[in-house]
């Protein structure tokens, strides 16, 4: 009651009723608090192919360029959220939000913004990130990366060529990150078992857009751990080891993932 601020020092609106002011306007339980957060999951592998805009990737309007380019504007952040170094993201051609009509973002922003930067984020379903291949060149683009984090068949080196299901990232041979892994395999050793009866060798948390491991938060993870809804799995498997019975027959009986609309049963994977 003391004034018509929208925004005032948590404390003083806390404690300040019957002192500072007559009373709140607003119940606690509707209040948004400002807050730090150390990881918002914009750690990316090698970006060194992509090039770098002075202008940054919102004033970028075209689809290639956009995917091939990073920002390079000499803010650290914009609205709390990180612009410099940030992959630029296409929104999948729309506006990637409701502040403005920008086509292209860089990621932190785009993708951690809504609710602080921005009140509604567009391009949940079709963005696309920019990304570099594994040796070094821009990565092409033919769906969005929503489709990535649902994990999608996709060719891996295990001993051979073969495809894989549920897979977000080729790591290396016979290692993949596995999105939101809780909805589908549960754990690493589920997931090379349901891989042709694998043996897995090591089962770690992975960021969505890299390879690279989070810090464990409490305890290390092992094979056997569970992970909780929506966080990526990064699983390591064995070319020449195999799991248990038990655990192949268990894992016989998941529910199969849906094939890719191109190819159907015939589909082999997309190769990278």
């Amino acid at each position: 009651s003391y004034s018509d601020a929208v925004c005032e020092p948590y404390n003083w609106l806390v404690n300040g009723q019957g002192k500072a002011f007559a009373s709140q306007n607003s119940a606690p339980a509707t209040w948004l608090v400002a807050k730090c957060q150390d990881d918002r999951n914009s750690v990316f592998n090698e970006l060194g192919c992509l090039r770098k805009s002075e202008i940054g990737c919102n004033h970028i309007t075209e689809k290639h360029q956009c995917l091939a380019s990073l920002d390079a504007r000499p803010y650290v952040e914009v609205a709390g959220f990180k612009a410099r170094a940030q992959p630029c993201v296409w929104c999948g051609g729309g506006t990637c939000h409701s502040n403005n009509g920008n086509l292209c973002e860089p990621y932190d922003f785009v993708m951690n913004g809504q609710g602080q930067a921005f009140k509604s984020n567009y391009g949940f379903n079709t963005y696309m990130v920019a990304e570099c291949t594994q040796d070094g060149r821009v990565l092409p683009m033919s769906y969005p990366h929503a489709d990535v984090e649902r994990g999608l068949p996709t060719q891996v080196t295990c001993g051979e060529k073969v495809t894989w299901n549920g897979v977000g990232k080729v790591c290396g041979d016979c290692d993949v990150t596995v999105p939101n892994i809780f909805a589908t395999f549960g754990s690493c050793n589920s997931y090379c078992a349901a891989q042709g009866g694998l043996k897995c060798l090591s089962a770690q948390k992975a960021f969505t857009h890299s390879c690279s491991a989070q810090p464990p938060d409490e305890y290390d993870l092992s094979c056997d751990s569970a992970f909780a809804s929506g966080e990526f799995a990064r699983c390591h498997c064995s070319a020449s080891e195999r799991a248990t019975e038990a655990l192949v027959d268990q894992n016989a009986n998941l529910p199969a993932l849906p094939y890719a609309q191109c190819g159907g049963k015939e589909w082999t994977g997309i190769s990278r």
